[in-house]
């Protein structure tokens, strides 16, 4: 993997029920209110290796495709809204968000931007998959001292497209729009745009 520094911005695309649009789309880059990206940790971009023996040694590898894809994501501050947008949570007429049986998450896709030593922007971008978000952290505040729990752990579980790709990658400015409209399709037509972030 090329060497990276940094991680300007992760941006989540929501599909509708049918799973073929996306209707709503959230970018976390550092704006106040809007959230942050901290963290992202991806795994199983490599497939398992199978090894064969002859001849009391190892005679063949046979390796293809990826493992079990995931996206450890850290975001700062995420807003009730958007927790509820990506969890499947149903927003009551009071303003709570309902979780339980009944919750099931939408699939979702995900684009994440780093820069290049050569300070040019890397985009890796996962077409659709689901976000969990398993625990929430709550801390006392010592005297003197103000705890602040503002980071969002989700795991992103990434599935492959028709196409049996997992996810895209590419270096530039120049790949952003074609990892757009891979990520994201159909957003351009919706005509209630929900955009954090711009």
């Amino acid at each position: 993997m090329v060497a990276l520094k940094g991680f300007k911005r992760a941006i989540i695309g929501v599909y509708d029920e049918a799973g073929k649009k996306v209707i709503n789309k959230f970018e976390f880059t550092r704006k106040d209110g809007e959230g942050g990206s901290v963290s992202a940790d991806i795994s199983g971009l490599a497939g398992e290796q199978i090894k064969l023996s002859a001849g009391d040694g190892d005679y063949y590898v046979a390796q293809a495709g990826v493992g079990d894809v995931k996206v450890k994501l850290t975001l700062m501050d995420l807003s009730d809204e958007i927790i509820a947008a990506i969890s499947g949570h149903k927003t009551e007429v009071g303003g709570l968000n309902a979780v339980g049986s009944n919750s099931v998450a939408p699939y979702c896709s995900l684009v994440l931007e780093s820069t290049t030593l050569g300070e040019k922007p890397y985009f890796t971008g996962f077409s659709k998959g689901k976000f969990t978000i398993d625990s929430a952290k709550m801390e006392t505040s010592e005297t003197g001292k103000i705890n602040i729990e503002s980071d969002t752990e989700l795991e992103f579980g990434a599935i492959s497209d028709e196409n049996g790709d997992s996810y895209k990658y590419g270096t530039g400015a120049d790949k952003f729009a074609p990892m757009e409209k891979y990520a994201f399709p159909g957003f351009d037509e919706v005509a209630d745009k929900k955009l954090a972030g711009k």
